[in-house]
């Protein structure tokens, strides 16, 4: 944290240019509290257009300005556009006032603005105003807390008003500005859907009818989002946007050059199932068994110790669970030493783990894990086939042109409410023809995906002075994708291709959807879970599914798990509320309509086997007093 007298004293050619980052909203706040004088003058002059901007440090200037009341107005009025969601991300034609607090409280494995500080609020309205913002709105720590002037002017006697009446501002405009910022409500939500370009969608709610949402930017999240892959450019993608200042002051602060988080592992490398085959040393168990031989050398505190290597040896048992299952009948009868010295055998014949056969305290763990099992009562391995659930499979769909900004912060795969959008759609076109089908949950397997930049340059076109100009442009993110879907449904009844294929929504995430005809042959089948996974056409791609033991506070512990295990990415898996929904003029098809913000989720890429519990990879739809969120059958029921 630096303070503003360190950034005085230091030497440097261009002090202007470091006062202005100083304050800027992409910057650390500066501590003014032992210089507020040299502060609030600095703030007063960065209210000029840049070019002119030649002595921040100038009094006299500065004391004109507090004289002027046109220069108090129109400071004034940027206060009520302080923003902490930009309704101007990412068309900067949109406009309103959202300065909201999320509703509720997310688990921990889901981020959103509501685990960070509410600061990194910046003016967002109009460009020509976006200097004279700079006095009211710049954040700055001002005894330990982050703040800006337009929260600490609204009391008449705080200190930095004696500070203003030294620098020139009249008793009775303090008097005046006082009052009126006290009028000016923390929070806010003030903005018409009526003629404005804010994109809605509709999503089933608790009442059994729908609710109309409009998805907004967090500033805070854009923030922390920019300053932590300032230092992890290989997770990192710019976004550019063209007229900066329309869309706000953290956006003319980066140039219009948003960074955003971009993990794609190369999942057409990968089989999406091993069902023909025992796997029982994955690469999961190896870092286990990796893990505990080092586990000595950590140097953490007993309590992390106690618990990092309890889930270790968790997955150690799971290891020797399936190792159990491979053994040839005749061996269960063997007493533990001897399961023990044939583990270590198996052990030592791999190509990946044979160096830590016969490792002294891995054997002893082993020992004692095997006897542990023998001895615990048996349990049903959970199996591939549900046991009267009924699975449709979609194979190889082909997505073209999808939108890859999952959220605000965030490129790669598709959100995911957009695959339960394509889902729901679905079921709402079966049920034309079978009105108690109802789809209870889906699977989603990428098979290969390619992502790149598509934004184009759009013709000029009249504005709204009746001058012909070139529009903003910027950036779209798009991505062609192939996934297979399995719907786990009920009340299904036989569909022929033809009619199938007819009821497919022909979107997903605005990409266009079709099927090659080789594959219309697996529609419109009721199958087991494991043939629909062997019917799928495609041999290569990974299953989605939620990391739910991961804490995630800030974008930093987003990238920290990146780079952890390379084969996991982020995407949206819901939507947390603003405010509570109602109806408003314009909301879509009249439901009751909500500004939301975008849940952020670590999204695992599996391989399915016969040991796993179709729990881990099939996506439920719930909706919370938070929102709308997906969440995996196995962890749905708790979260809720």
């Amino acid at each position: 944290m630096a303070t503003l007298a360190e950034i005085l004293d230091n030497k440097t050619d261009d002090l202007n240019k470091d006062l202005r980052r100083a304050f800027r909203p992409l910057s650390a706040p500066v501590d003014i509290s032992d210089t507020p004088i040299e502060a609030l003058t600095i703030l007063v002059n960065l209210t000029d257009r840049v070019i002119e901007q030649k002595d921040l440090l100038d009094r006299k200037k500065c004391k004109d300005k507090l004289r002027d009341e046109k220069w108090w107005a129109d400071c004034f009025r940027t206060v009520k556009y302080r923003q902490s969601h930009n309704p101007k991300f990412p068309d900067i034609r949109a406009n309103g006032v959202i300065r909201a607090a999320p509703v509720g409280h997310l688990p921990p494995f889901m981020l959103s603005s509501s685990k960070l500080p509410q600061n990194s609020w910046a003016y967002a309205n109009d460009s020509g105003q976006v200097n004279k913002s700079c006095f009211l709105t710049s954040e700055f720590i001002w005894n330990g807390d982050v703040l800006c002037l337009g929260q600490l002017l609204t009391e008449l006697e705080h200190p930095l008003w004696n500070v203003l009446r030294k620098l020139g501002c009249y008793v009775k405009t303090a008097k005046y500005i006082s009052k009126e910022l006290a009028l000016i409500p923390p929070l806010e939500i003030n903005t018409s859907l009526v003629r404005n370009y804010l994109a809605q969608i509709s999503l089933p709610n608790d009442e059994d009818s729908y609710i109309s949402l409009s998805p907004v930017a967090s500033q805070s999240m854009q923030e922390d989002c920019y300053q932590v892959l300032s230092e992890h450019c290989r997770f990192s993608a710019i976004t550019r946007f063209s007229r900066a200042t329309n869309m706000g002051t953290l956006a003319m602060s980066c140039g219009g050059k948003f960074k955003m988080i971009r993990s794609l592992p190369p999942i057409e490398k990968y089989q999406h199932h091993h069902l023909d085959s025992v796997n029982w040393l994955t690469k999961r168990s190896v870092r286990a068994i990796r893990d505990y031989t080092e586990s000595s050398v950590w140097v953490i505190s007993p309590n992390k110790l106690a618990l990092r290597k309890k889930s270790i040896i968790e997955d150690i048992k799971i290891m020797l669970s399936q190792w159990l299952r491979t053994t040839p009948t005749h061996e269960e009868k063997l007493d533990i030493r001897k399961l023990t010295e044939r583990f270590n055998v198996d052990l030592a014949k791999t190509e990946f783990a044979n160096r830590y056969a016969y490792d002294p305290l891995l054997t002893q763990l082993i020992y004692n894990c095997i006897g542990s099992i023998i001895h615990s009562p048996p349990q049903d391995a959970p199996k591939c086939e549900g046991n009267d659930d009924k699975y449709l499979l979609l194979p190889n769909l082909r997505i073209s042109g999808a939108s890859a900004m999952n959220t605000s912060v965030s490129i790669g795969i598709p959100s995911m409410m957009a695959f339960y959008g394509f889902v729901h759609a679905f079921q709402r076109n079966v049920q034309t023809a079978n009105p108690n089908f109802k789809i209870e949950s889906f699977a989603v397997c990428i098979h290969n995906i390619h992502v790149e930049n598509r934004g184009l340059t759009r013709e000029w076109v009249p504005n709204t002075k009746g001058q012909i100009t070139a529009p903003a442009t910027r950036d779209d993110w798009q991505c062609d994708v192939a996934v297979s879907l399995i719907l786990r449904c009920s009340h299904y009844s036989q569909l022929i291709p033809r009619d199938f294929i007819r009821l497919l929504p022909g979107r997903i995430a605005r990409g266009k959807v079709t099927v090659s005809i080789s594959d219309i042959k697996h529609l419109g089948r009721c199958l087991s879970l494991a043939d629909a996974i062997k019917a799928i056409p495609v041999e290569t791609g990974r299953w989605l599914s939620l990391n739910n033991e991961v804490t995630l506070n800030s974008i930093q512990d987003v990238i920290d798990e990146l780079k952890n295990n390379r084969l996991q990415t982020v995407s949206c898996i819901g939507y947390q509320l603003l405010e509570p929904p109602c109806e408003k003029r314009g909301s879509l098809h009249g439901y009751k309509h909500a500004f939301v913000e975008t849940i952020l989720g670590i999204i695992k890429l599996l391989a399915i086997s016969k040991n796993t519990n179709p729990d881990q990879y099939f996506w439920q739809y719930h909706y919370s007093k938070q929102g709308p969120i997906l969440l995996l059958k196995s962890i749905s029921d708790e979260t809720s």
